[in-house]
């Protein structure tokens, strides 16, 4: 059961997901089919109260396909997405869906 379930859900990935929401994008120097979220939040800081710039948190969603990637990141390490480099805060994978949570701070 627990096989086929697994069956399905790679069919659906390749045939739904990434067929409907999916972009061409480079990550870590190849070119991957991917669904990639950006999130930017400024952060409040005593500087920005005081009518100067604070510092913005850019968090990338990546879903790929892990067969896809040059590799698996991991928790701490460094992701190219684009041309530019994010630290890797979560890295999983669920039924051969890479996630990936990205974070870079910009000063």
């Amino acid at each position: 059961m627990a096989s086929c379930l697994r069956n399905q859900i790679a069919k659906d990935i390749d045939n739904v997901l990434f067929s409907d929401f999916g972009e061409m994008h480079i990550i870590d120097d190849k070119e991957v089919l991917a669904i990639v979220e950006k999130n930017t939040s400024k952060l409040l800081n005593d500087r920005f109260r005081q009518g100067f710039d604070g510092s913005y948190e850019v968090y990338l969603y990546v879903h790929a396909k892990v067969r896809d990637l040059v590799r698996l990141p991991v928790e701490g390490d460094y992701c190219r997405v684009d041309g530019l480099t994010y630290s890797v805060i979560s890295a999983t994978d669920d039924c051969g869906l890479a996630i990936l949570i990205l974070g870079s701070d910009v000063g």
